[in-house]
């Protein structure tokens, strides 16, 4: 295993205080990431690390007043709820425990989209985006599967829409609202351009063609939700109906048309989970028209996508967050797709952006292309690397450019290798995992630490590399590798 050793630039207090001020909501009323109840108290999401012993879990949870109410095995991350008055002194006193890895206060997410107003007739020549990125002649070389599965995570979809019912095979609510069907209409707009019934003589055409849909509804009617669900619905997808990661019922993609500006290591820890098993992950980049990363779709395991015009050239949609740290960018402005009810509309914004770069991935999941050269048991990093590589740069603030699903399914993929190590303080040897990101680089290709300081980079071609590392508020290392 290789180790990386680094210094940091300021004292470790400064650095403590300045994440635990980013946790506590630092950004302002519009992100407050918590969820306060009608009785005044706040849930906190907490993982310990693996030494903990139960009776001490419980003593600390006592000591600190929460009263546990659930917990996520598949990541060990235990939710407790606390009053809101003692909210962040609580959150300290869990942080600076020897033995919790992380606590924060379950995170805000909203659906990342503007929604316009319809026309009158729907017809496949308003779907300029499906053409923009060749899905057509994607479609020629491969249709995808039934048994390839999207999963949606968002405010539901309708579960009797013409263009989408005969695609629901499994549907969970993991939100507050009565329902599993999209009383909001975002997250039937995004299941249509991902994999709406295409070649039916009704409505649209989705770009993952054949492949079926999981209804994960994680936002609620009003387009809001928690991290938390957010968690708990990538470990459902992950898994499948049947709960078992064995077995081969679970979502081959998830995508994830929502965000927030404050990172949550809970979901990160999902989202590293459902990648371990297999799956490719998309999510918006956000709406917010700036170079500020937004989460989950700044992961490294995660295709982030930001949303392009229909202008000549493909520029950006103004509003689209944009920045090296931005993956590929997708249609996003005028997308013509299901809507509530029955119905069809349009709509603009990085959550439209991003089902199109799902439904890509499943159509890569049936390509006679892609199959799985490293050996790892899994095709999701030949995938996102085949996503990614066969890009088209059209000059635009993101990483790699704009999608080509021909070009992506006709890709020659080489064997892909990994770079795992673990970065620790050069003066303490503690491990470095920071709220906001330890970034470790090998080319464009990038991973963040886990709690214990280690971290794998996927996807990396053979060849020479200088692999760096940084973090804000801590000096960068680096030092020449070799993949082979």
């Amino acid at each position: 295993m290789r180790v990386l050793r680094k210094a940091p630039v300021q004292i470790t207090l400064a650095l403590a205080l300045l994440l635990f001020l980013g946790l506590a909501g630092g950004f302002g009323p519009s992100s407050m990431p918590a969820r306060q109840q009608a009785d005044q108290q706040v849930e906190i999401l907490v993982k310990f690390i693996s030494e903990a012993d139960p009776s001490d879990i419980a003593r600390l949870h006592q000591q600190n007043h929460a009263q546990p109410v659930n917990t996520l095995p598949e990541i060990d991350v235990h939710v407790v709820k606390v009053p809101a008055a003692s909210a962040a002194g609580t959150l300290a006193s869990y942080n600076n425990h020897p033995l919790v890895k992380f606590a924060e206060l379950n995170p805000t997410v909203q659906v990342l989209d503007f929604p316009q107003d319809p026309p009158d007739d729907p017809h496949f020549e308003l779907q300029w985006g499906t053409k923009q990125i060749k899905a057509p002649e994607a479609w020629a070389v491969t249709t995808s599967s039934p048994d390839v599965r999207i999963a949606i995570l968002d405010t539901g979809i309708d579960l009797d829409h013409p263009d989408l019912s005969a695609k629901i095979v499994a549907s969970q609510n993991f939100t507050d609202s009565p329902t599993v069907d999209d009383i909001s209409g975002h997250g039937t707009q995004v299941a249509g351009i991902a994999a709406a019934i295409t070649n039916n003589a009704t409505g649209i055409a989705g770009v993952g063609c054949h492949a079926s849909l999981f209804n994960v509804k994680v936002l609620g009617d009003d387009g809001v939700g928690v991290g938390l669900t957010i968690a708990q619905g990538i470990l459902w997808a992950a898994n499948g109906p049947d709960g078992d990661p064995n077995t081969d019922d679970g979502a081959h993609v998830i995508n994830l048309s929502l965000g927030s500006l404050v990172p949550s290591p809970t979901i990160e820890e999902a989202i590293n989970y459902a990648w371990e098993h297999g799956v490719v992950l998309t999510a918006a980049a956000g709406n917010h028209g700036s170079t500020t990363p937004g989460y989950p779709a700044r992961y490294p395991n995660v295709i982030a996508v930001a949303g392009s015009r229909t202008y000549p050239g493909d520029p950006l949609m103004p509003s689209s967050a944009h920045g090296d740290w931005v993956d590929v960018a997708a249609p996003g402005e005028c997308i013509w797709s299901t809507y509530n009810n029955g119905n069809y509309g349009g709509a603009a914004g990085t959550s439209v952006a991003s089902p199109f770069v799902a439904g890509l991935a499943a159509l890569l999941f049936t390509s006679p292309n892609i199959s799985d050269l490293n050996g790892n048991g899994f095709i999701n990093d030949e995938i996102k690397y085949a996503i990614e590589a066969s890009c088209k740069d059209t000059g635009v603030d993101v990483k790699y450019g704009l999608v080509n699903a021909y070009d992506a399914v006709t890709a020659s993929i080489p064997s892909l290798g990994f770079v795992s190590g673990t970065v620790v303080d050069d003066s303490t040897g503690d491990p470095v995992y920071p709220t906001y990101g330890c970034s470790i680089k090998a080319g464009t290709r990038e991973a963040f630490t886990y709690p214990d300081g280690s971290y794998t980079i996927y996807g990396v071609p053979a060849g020479d590399y200088e692999l760096t590392v940084s973090a804000l508020g801590w000096e960068e290392a680096s030092q020449s590798i070799t993949v082979t």
